[in-house]
């Protein structure tokens, strides 16, 4: 139906199908290294994008979010999710409801 290249790190195309219009966010996030605002600046782009996909769309998000989610093992010590990646993709994930 529509496609449009949000960034070089987003893309959002829209589908109709059978039973409902299908939204796909391609996504590929910036690495901890990073600035944090560059960071911070693409959960937000994702967050506004989520936010203007029609209700009744099934919305599918993909791509590499390069972040862990839940308990990691490191160096043989479990840890919980500390990075920035982790935190923004949680927060967003928290955000959305997704």
């Amino acid at each position: 139906m529509e496609w449009e290249p949000i960034s070089d790190r987003l893309i959002r195309a829209r589908f109709a199908s059978n039973y409902c219009n299908v939204t796909i966010l391609q996504c590929y996030a910036t690495t901890n290294e990073a600035e944090e605002d560059v960071k911070d600046d693409f959960y937000e782009q994702l967050h506004h994008e989520v936010s203007k996909i029609p209700q009744h769309d099934m919305l599918l998000i993909a791509g590499d979010l390069n972040a862990k989610g839940g308990r990691m093992q490191w160096g043989g010590t479990a840890a919980e999710p500390s990075t920035i990646m982790e935190r923004g993709l949680l927060n967003f994930v928290l955000a959305t409801g997704a």
